[in-house]
């Protein structure tokens, strides 16, 4: 957009294909999630260069992340790998982008942790977990079916 959002112009998104963004959640001048085809998850943190995460990758520099069972029907975990002990956030996003949970906030240790989400009272869908330890992030795609 230019113009401050008075016109749109669409293009590519650059992830490969046929796909489009469909959606984004800007929540500072720096800091915006882009929703898109096919589950892409596209963010900034410098309020500009967008970099494309890939829904087959399971480590990120220090995390290693895994998401069972998938899909699922009411509840879901998320195991993940610290190399270090650090800082970390778990939001849950539905399919617009717009964010539904905070699951974890908190310091963790060195090691493997487990943690479930509970998603009672959420309505089938899809739904994507983004995992920050300091400044490394690691996002992925759950189905939540009834």
């Amino acid at each position: 957009t230019m113009y401050g959002g008075a016109t749109w112009e669409r293009q590519e998104s650059g992830t490969g294909g046929i796909q489009f963004l469909t959606s984004i959640d800007c929540i500072n001048p720096d800091i915006a999630w882009i929703g898109g085809d096919y589950g892409k998850i596209l963010h900034t943190d410098n309020g500009g260069i967008v970099f494309i995460q890939d829904d087959k990758r399971k480590i990120i520099q220090e995390i290693t992340v895994n998401q069972f069972p998938n899909p699922f029907s009411t509840s879901t975990v998320l195991e993940y790998t610290l190399k270090q002990s650090t800082n970390i956030t778990i939001h849950i996003f539905n399919s617009g982008g717009q964010p539904v949970d905070v699951i974890l906030c908190g310091q963790k240790d060195k090691g493997t942790h487990k943690i479930q989400w509970d998603a009672e009272g959420f309505p089938a869908g899809i739904y994507f977990y983004n995992l920050r330890a300091g400044n490394v992030n690691s996002s992925g795609k759950m189905v939540l079916v009834r």
